[in-house]
């Protein structure tokens, strides 16, 4: 299950293991053994989901779907994918031919019609994606990742291009300078000298403001500012217009061209981040309209345990980048401070308050960067078995759901439907799966006198 199923690792492989550390002195585990089990297994995952099916669809009906969906190419195939976005379960992980609107509708319209609504779908808002969204009636919103990513690929070597070229320049020039003796020549060299290190200067500002412009733009969509105060659709998207027209300068003063018209795609995908903003805040209003408190507290969990709550979590998803993370550890201090201060900060630190707080900061979703890593892990699957079949996906997206579990000990399907299944998917596999086949005894043939 682990090695076999789990790291796709092959069978010959385990065979060699085993017989290393002599099981099969116990069993008859070869290589042909081991696939037929890995093949029962895989049976067994699959009724293990069609178990639990009919009471994840009665909870899908109490529940709002954020999703994201995207595809990941290899070498034979495409894979297209459909996951609730705050609790990374899989609806859909399948081989596909094609992308287009009909087949995304076709493949994700049973999932969807399962839950009480289809709030919001985060995408890179491809062309069937955007259609999907639409058809369902629900708020396509623009993935921040791959926003970012648009001037990442466009721009990424161009200072470092320019800065190379001028480096070559500029070690010419002095040489050049260091041979000549007509003082005519050396003036003129000098000025060019002079020129070239006024360029350099203003690429190497250019590059560090880029730098900042990307980071400004990651640390501005949120729903609250760095100032714990609330931020509303508008406010988002003049701040991250501000950051493309800055963008935009950047490259006109350092003479790089924009031949894909890289910012003004950004502009247009701007609205469709701060969407979310907005949806986000609504949800948040109308739960806590329904909440059973006084108009006081209902101010403060807004107002204070929201902003820290969510600070928190940002700080979890910034593991990778130590300044993006202090930053965001600032704001958590601050906002814990005038939490801890509140007059009604006891009634706020319940355990229920906390709790919802959290689920509800988890609803924003701005990326799909559970999505893109998890296109990473089937690249390593498939690199692993050199390639993969529809049953050994589906393998997998079962594993993915009912048995990885993240720090907090939960998997997918405790997250989404807020659902801890009887037995779990190990114990299911050990309940059904057949006795080990037995180790072959071979007859011993007789042995025939030597001939003299």
């Amino acid at each position: 299950f682990i090695f076999g199923i789990k790291c796709n690792i092959g069978a010959e492989t385990i065979a060699s293991f085993f017989s290393l550390i002599k099981i099969n002195h116990y069993a008859g585990l070869s290589a042909s053994s081991i696939n037929r089990i890995e093949e029962r297994i895989r049976d067994i995952l699959t009724q293990y989901e069609d178990y639990l099916q009919p009471q994840l669809e009665k909870l899908a009906k109490l529940k709002d779907l954020i999703a994201g969906a995207d595809e990941t190419f290899f070498d034979r195939f495409m894979v297209l994918l459909f996951m609730d976005l705050p609790s990374g379960f899989l609806f859909h992980e399948k081989l596909s031919e094609d992308r287009t609107f009909e087949t995304w509708e076709r493949k994700t319209k049973a999932a969807i019609k399962q839950f009480n609504s289809f709030l919001c779908l985060v995408s890179d808002r491809a062309k069937a994606l955007l259609k999907l969204g639409k058809h369902n009636s629900c708020t396509n919103v623009a993935d921040l990742f791959h926003f970012l990513m648009k001037p990442v690929r466009a721009f990424k070597f161009s200072f470092a291009r320019k800065l190379k070229t001028l480096n070559k320049e500029t070690r010419q020039l002095t040489a050049e300078l260091n041979s000549i003796t007509q003082e005519a020549d050396t003036q003129r060299i000098s000025a060019q000298l002079e020129s070239l290190n006024q360029t350099r200067l203003v690429l190497q500002q250019g590059q560090a403001t880029y730098r900042g412009i990307l980071s400004d733009i990651s640390i501005t969509a949120h729903p609250f500012s760095l100032h714990l105060e609330k931020q509303n659709a508008q406010q988002v998207s003049t701040q991250l217009t501000a950051s493309v027209v800055a963008l935009q300068n950047v490259l006109t003063d350092c003479a790089i061209d924009d031949k894909k018209d890289v910012t003004g795609k950004m502009r247009k995908q701007i609205p469709s981040i701060a969407a979310l903003t907005e949806l986000w805040w609504q949800q948040v209003d109308t739960d806590v309209a329904l909440l059973e408190a006084s108009s006081q507290l209902r101010v403060a969990v807004t107002d204070y345990l929201l902003p820290a709550m969510y600070f928190k979590l940002q700080i979890k998803k910034a593991k990778a980048k130590k300044s993006l993370r202090n930053i965001y550890q600032k704001a958590y201090n601050e906002a814990l401070q005038k939490l801890m201060a509140h007059s009604l900060a006891s009634e706020l630190n319940a355990e229920p308050w906390q709790t919802w707080a959290i689920k509800t900061c988890q609803k924003y979703q701005r990326t799909t960067s559970a999505i893109e890593g998890r296109n990473g892990l089937l690249a390593g699957f498939n690199l692993c078995a050199r390639g993969m079949t529809e049953t050994q996906l589906k393998a997998q997206t079962i594993i993915h759901n009912y048995w990885i579990q993240r720090e907090d000990g939960t998997t997918a399907v405790e997250r989404c439907f807020n659902f801890k299944p009887e037995i779990n998917l190990f114990e299911f596999i050990l309940q059904n799966i057949k006795e080990l086949p037995m180790k072959r005894y071979r007859n011993k043939s007789p042995k025939l006198p030597c001939f003299q």
